[in-house]
């Protein structure tokens, strides 16, 4: 059996909250940019890590001061954002179907919007099992993550992909001997994965 690792936002799912994300959060509800900006990069490694909740990533970036709108309309806007890429939940469904295959999500998300985005998109049934980041306490591109992923597998490294679409994230897979891939588009990656199944 060959083993995909998947990297969630940006090759299976929009990003859950990155920078694009922020920036619609920020003109939707009329929020200071730099403010968040420098709010969100001193608690979010934290929340990325599992460190903290989303109630206390919130407190700290977002509801700090009084605002004019609920937290609960915040995370529905927060969940809102999430979406799936075109074509890429089907083609990896058919890919697990046809070609006797292991999918493991490996990727950078808070527990909150993970979960719900797991859920909603049904992700758990096509994942066989989940490395995000909040659930095991390390991100990527810290070499641990993926020796994780390595050793759950126990499938030679020739028998593994890893899709990403961060080219660094890429290369720190690639440095621990995992072959890897940057995704850029459906039709590329399809024919990539053509390849790899070849």
């Amino acid at each position: 059996m060959k083993t995909l690792l998947l990297d969630i936002g940006g090759v299976v799912l929009t990003n859950a909250w990155d920078t694009a994300q922020r920036k619609i959060a920020a003109d939707a509800f009329k929020l200071d940019w730099d403010q968040l900006a420098l709010r969100h990069d001193l608690f979010y490694p934290a929340h990325e890590e599992g460190k903290i909740g989303l109630d206390a990533y919130l407190n700290s970036v977002i509801f700090h001061t009084e605002r004019t709108f609920s937290r609960e309309e915040f995370v529905d806007f927060m969940r809102s954002l999430s979406q799936p890429l075109e074509g890429m939940i089907p083609l990896f469904t058919e890919v697990k179907k046809t070609r006797n295959v292991r999918i493991v999500f490996l990727s950078n998300e808070g527990r909150d919007l993970a979960n719900y985005r797991l859920s909603h998109y049904k992700l758990t049934e096509l994942g066989d099992f989940f490395l995000i980041s909040s659930f095991v306490g390390v991100r990527k591109p810290n070499p641990a993550i993926y020796q994780m992923a390595k050793e759950l597998t126990q499938v030679p490294a020739e028998d593994m992909l890893y899709i990403d679409d961060r080219e660094n994230l890429v290369n720190a897979a690639t440095l621990l001997g995992i072959p890897s891939y940057r995704h850029e588009s459906f039709v590329e990656t399809k024919k990539r994965l053509d390849q790899f199944f070849a």
